[in-house]
């Protein structure tokens, strides 16, 4: 079944499409169509209600009796008696709004019997139907003047009637009693025997009852616009003195069901933030009239409510949820907790609740705004709201009943010195003008550190103090209660803008690789060393993807194998392969469901595969592994030479020669780490230079286990390979055709580096420590250097004027090296490997480069760094560089983090970390990234016209879930859009040049797949498109101006012309598949096998075999 390619379109279309469409549609819809149709309608529906109702008595009884009772009772009496009641031969179902005052009161024959639910607009018909409605009206009518209370001075009887047997069936006592006229004086010592005893009697009842009820009990108050269930100690003298048991309630959640059911939310003071359609968005309130609530008990809502804003835009604007989204407010949280002095824990729900209400409103008026407390926990007492009904519920230490065993009050526990209470809950802030993660962010922000400042500078606590007093009734046990100030704590928060595993869109995007490494894998033993080794590369290689930029936001790495070894079921002893020197990772993220997770992806794995970024994961294990320890190493000292020729140094100037050094330092050094065969902390020192001779040393750090000599052979061996020795060549001569001298650039220009020598390795054993500094650089603008080359030229100058000066100092030992790790406007950050017989010589060297930066002669120190910095800069060959860094003025160091030296004498370093000293990282390869959708795919015939996993399917396709709902964009694809190739592409495949026939022109033309009008012929290449629609035009459609030509393998095969009995040569690529099977690879084999009749003839004419 495929849908019209031209559907109508309807501007407010069904969410629920109809089975079976009216034949005849009315031209003026109903603007507010009924939750509930009925399923007879009348053919002629009156405009008027009837006159004259149904003979049939209602099945509802009155909810408030008679002031006047029935002078034949009824067996069953109403549960609540009419403030002003209706004189009516057959009782209505329901009070009247404005009822009329009879004199003589009507007298049933027979009680009425109770529906569920009572009319909120109860028919004016002096004979009510006799099947009443169970949904009640969403705009009840309203009285004009509205009844008072019951009567509080009842009718009393001079000569009350005498009972010789208590009352025999009815649960309920008598609404209107008789009232002795004089008392007894104490209780009857042979009191009647009830057969309906009461459902909660006294476990202790008192000797001598109290004249007055006790106080405390929830009653309903009507008289104001509230309607609500309260315990003020306000109870009206009728309810206290003849209808208790009809109006006083120990539980607050009783009396609120049985007099506001229809408003319970309101009731039970449990409202919170919901979305609600205005009609032409979402938007969020607190408090609802009473046919808003949404939680009324039953099998329907009152109104459309929703807890979140997508979901009101999925059910209320499915046909324009993107525009919904967009003019819609969000929302969102934070869990935060804190502590509150003397306060005893809640021993029943009733209890929890009054204190969770009362601290809510207290922060709601500290945090203000658009920002709502919702406290869930009060010590070991829980409090949820229960989704169905709207009410409280409790859990923890007092899960069970609402009220327990106590009455309406809060109980008082006493004395509460010394007692601490640990309050939670989560605070939902809505904003109607943040559209972006990056907003919502700071909005968090903001909310967690005004509440945080509400608690430490006490207005929190003023704020929760104020309300228990003015709350009706107070709220004692807070009054002398305090927040703790250092107590505060909170999460980071819910932003609606991120997806996250629990999000109900959105992509899961699984993305792993493995790093083959150099590494002494004997030094792992155990599962303890696996782990530290995980450790190292997780941090290493997050942080090195996250400092370039190129670490999705909230994307995990996990570590899964080390040398072979599973880490989820790796035990002692460790066992490494012998044929795996691998590190794998597998790294998490989440995305949008319309990002592009391919291209994210190949970003990540191209910057992992980049040399600089290996090494950013290389010097950070190195850094963390060395960390707080010290670390035995040997330093290996080896001397060599380069032989060189068509490098003329005669003409060179000391600077010239100073440069010819530096270019030679780096060009050994960068080949040498690019092979593995040194550390990235290695150093190259050229000590002089002719023109056919480079002298040098090389420093390298290794761990006490490694073998010298056989590194060194391995070093020579590298050296002396031909390509090793064009890359030392090509690297000088790159380097010096940016120098601003002619006389360096021409020298070097035919470079070439003929052999290599090596000399005999001096080992030394050494210590390594590091220590890291910032300068304060307030001239410092880079804004100019937009490459990644400049900055790291620039970065270059800096370490050299550093380390120019601190070997001017002579602390700068042999091997030692400074590395700029950080250049922003304003501060440049450095960290300085030094290498020293012993720890505490490195010490001492910390502690005079800190005197050299800081100390009375700092500033002669600085301004040299400053002025060496602009000279190098000077000589660059970028303008750019040469501006930017043309006014360096370092004015402030500040010292940084030293690590190495032990807090105890002769401390030293595991083998596993010594041995990660001598690490390097030989390659990356990354593994094909794995997608999974949060939502399921399915067909959007009215926005996108695709297949989408947005997760904002219409809830009439969430509901019927099969055959709509699909795991896979292919699946959905397939059923839905079969005709649209685009269909569940994604962007990249949508941006990507498809080529396209133009038939009038005989030509193929090229543009982005989604701007073509037509998907019925689209090809990859110009060749396949040439090929398949202008198989007899090749030459022409080849050549069209502006496509590159069609692209051939340049392999000739010959097929055959049956028509004029020849073959014809053919380039492979344009031969049709029909012809496939003829074609062969020469001109004879092609006459032989198609022409086998007459050969010659057709040699003759294909011009001769």
């Amino acid at each position: 079944k495929i849908p019209s390619q031209s559907p109508s379109e309807s501007f407010m279309p069904s969410e629920y499409p109809s089975l079976k469409p009216s034949q005849s549609p009315s031209d003026f819809p109903s603007l507010d169509p009924s939750d509930e149709p009925s399923l007879k309608p009348s053919q002629s529906p009156s405009d008027v209600p009837s006159l004259t109702p149904s003979q049939s008595p209602s099945d509802v009884p009155s909810d408030l009796p008679s002031l006047e009772p029935s002078l034949k009772p009824s067996d069953e009496p109403s549960l609540l008696p009419s403030q002003s009641p209706s004189v009516s031969q057959e009782p209505s179902s329901l009070p009247s709004s404005s009822p009329s005052v009879s004199l003589m009161p009507s007298i049933s024959a027979a009680p009425s019997t109770s529906t569920e639910f009572p009319s909120d607009s109860p028919s004016l018909s002096s004979k009510p139907s006799s099947e009443p409605t169970l949904l009640p009206s969403a705009s009840p009518s309203v009285s004009q003047e509205p009844t008072s209370n019951p009567s509080a001075s009842p009718t009393v009887s001079s000569m009350p009637s005498i009972s010789t047997s208590p009352t025999s069936t009815t649960p309920w006592p008598s609404s209107i009693p008789s009232i002795s006229a004089e008392p007894t004086p104490a209780p009857s010592s042979e009191p009647s025997k009830s057969s309906m005893p009461s459902a909660s009697p006294s476990a202790e009842p008192s000797a001598q009852p109290s004249a007055q009820p006790t106080d405390g009990f929830y009653y309903p108050d009507w008289t104001n616009e509230d309607q609500v269930c309260t315990n003020d100690g306000n109870d009206p003298e009728y309810m206290l003195e003849i209808q208790r048991v009809n109006y006083l309630y120990r539980s607050k959640e009783d009396c609120c069901r049985n007099h506001f059911w229809w408003r319970i939310t309101q009731c039970m003071a449990n409202e919170h933030p919901m979305y609600y359609s205005t009609g032409s968005a979402c938007d969020v309130k607190v408090e609802f009239e009473d046919w808003e609530s949404k939680y009324t008990p039953g099998s329907w809502d009152a109104s459309g409510l929703y807890d979140t804003m997508e979901e009101c835009c999925i059910a209320e604007f499915w046909f324009d949820i993107d525009g919904c989204l967009g003019d819609s407010p969000r929302d969102t949280t934070f869990e935060f907790s804190f502590d509150i002095a003397q306060l005893h824990e809640p021993t029943n729900c009733q209890d929890a609740d009054i204190f969770a209400n009362a601290i809510g409103v207290g922060i709601d008026n500290v945090l203000g705004g658009t920002s709502t407390a919702e406290v869930q926990s009060v010590g070991c007492a829980t409090i949820s709201r229960n989704y169905d009904t709207g009410n409280p519920e409790c859990g923890g230490c007092i899960s069970g009943t609402f009220i327990g065993d106590y009455d309406g009050r809060a109980v008082n526990l006493g004395d509460a010195t010394g007692i601490v209470t640990t309050i939670s809950g989560i605070i939902t802030t809505t904003s109607t003008t943040c559209s972006d993660a990056a907003c919502f962010e700071e909005l968090i922000n903001s909310a967690i550190d005004k509440f945080s400042t509400s608690v430490t500078d006490e207005s929190l606590t003023d704020a929760i103090i104020a309300w228990a007093y003015e709350r009706l009734p107070p709220v004692k046990q807070l009054w002398d209660t305090w927040v703790v100030t250092t107590s505060f704590d909170s999460s980071t928060g819910t932003n609606p803008f991120t997806i996250t595993a629990d999000s109900t869109s959105g992509l899961e995007v699984t993305v792993g690789g493995s790093f083959d490494i150099n590494f002494d894998f004997t030094q792992v033993t155990t599962v303890a060393d696996l782990q530290l080794l995980a450790t190292y590369f997780t941090n290493a290689i997050t942080s090195t993807l996250d400092d370039e930029g190129n670490l999705p936001s909230g994307a995990s790495i996990e570590l899964t194998t080390i040398c072979g070894v599973d880490l989820a079921t790796a035990t002692d002893p460790v066992e490494c392969s012998s044929t795996s020197s691998a590190i794998e990772y597998t790294s998490t993220m989440y995305l949008a469901h319309d990002a592009d997770a391919e291209a994210i992806t190949t970003s990540v794995s191209d910057a992992l595969s980049n040399p600089t970024t290996i090494q950013g994961v290389t010097s950070a294990v190195i850094a963390e592994a060395s960390a707080g320890v010290s670390v035995p190493l040997i330093q290996v000292t080896t001397s060599g030479s380069l032989s060189v020729t068509n490098f003329d140094t005669t003409s060179f100037t000391a600077d010239e020669t100073a440069e010819a050094f530096t270019f030679f330092d780096d060009a050994i050094l960068e080949t040498l780490v690019s092979q593995g065969l040194v550390s990235p902390g290695s150093s190259v020192v050229v000590t002089s230079i002719s023109s056919g001779s480079i002298q040098y040393n090389l420093i390298t750090h290794v761990d006490a286990s490694v073998d010298t000599a056989s590194a060194t052979s391995e070093i020579q061996t590298a050296l002396s390979s031909s390509s090793t020795m064009t890359a030392i060549s090509t690297s000088v001569i790159t380097a010096a055709s940016t120098s601003s001298s002619t006389t360096l650039s021409t020298a070097t220009e035919s470079l070439a580096v003929s052999s290599s020598a090596v000399g005999t390795p001096i080992e030394s054993d050494v210590f390594k420590v590091t220590t890291s500094g910032e300068f304060s650089v307030p001239s410092l603008d880079l804004s100019t250097l937009t490459t990644s080359a400049e900055i790291i030229e620039a970065s270059k100058y800096f370490e050299d004027a550093i380390a120019e000066q601190l070997e001017s100092a002579g602390l700068l030992p042999a091997g030692s090296t400074v590395t700029i790790t950080g250049i922003v406007d304003g501060v440049v950050e450095y960290e300085i490997a030094l290498y020293a017989s012993t720890t505490s010589a490195s010490e001492t060297t910390v502690s005079r480069i800190g005197n050299l930066f800081s100390g009375s002669a700092s500033s002669t120190v600085l301004r040299a760094i400053s002025s060496s910095v602009e000279s190098a800069a000077s000589t660059s060959s970028s303008s750019a560089i040469s501006s930017t860094l043309s006014n360096v003025s370092i004015d402030l160091f500040t010292a940084g983090a030293t690590t190495g030296i032990p807090s105890t004498s002769g401390a030293v370093a595991s083998s596993l970390v010594s041995a990660l000293q001598s690490l390097s990282i030989k390659s990356f390869t990354p593994e094909e990234a794995a997608i999974r959708s949060l939502a399921k795919y399915y067909p959007d015939w009215v926005n996108k016209k695709t297949c989408v996993n947005d997760g904002r399917e219409p809830p009439f396709i969430k509901e019927i879930g099969d055959g709509y709902m699909f795991d896979t964009a292919k699946q959905c694809c397939s059923i839905w859009f079969s005709y649209d190739e685009a269909c569940g592409q994604s962007a990249s495949a949508l941006s990507a040049l498809k080529y396209y026939p133009l038939f009038d022109a005989g030509e193929c033309g090229v543009a982005p797949y989604n701007e073509l009008e037509s998907k019925s012929y689209v090809y990859d290449s110009l060749t396949e498109c040439c090929l398949k629609r202008f198989p007899l035009a090749l030459d022409t459609c080849c050549d069209a101006e502006g496509l590159g030509g069609c692209v051939t393998t340049g392999v000739t095969k010959y097929v055959p012309n049956f028509i004029e009995q020849k073959c014809q040569a053919k380039s492979e690529d344009f031969i049709d598949p029909s012809e496939s099977k003829y074609a062969r690879d020469t001109m004879l084999a092609c006459c032989e096998s198609n022409f086998s009749w007459d050969t010659q003839s057709c040699c003759t004419n294909s011009g001769g075999c």
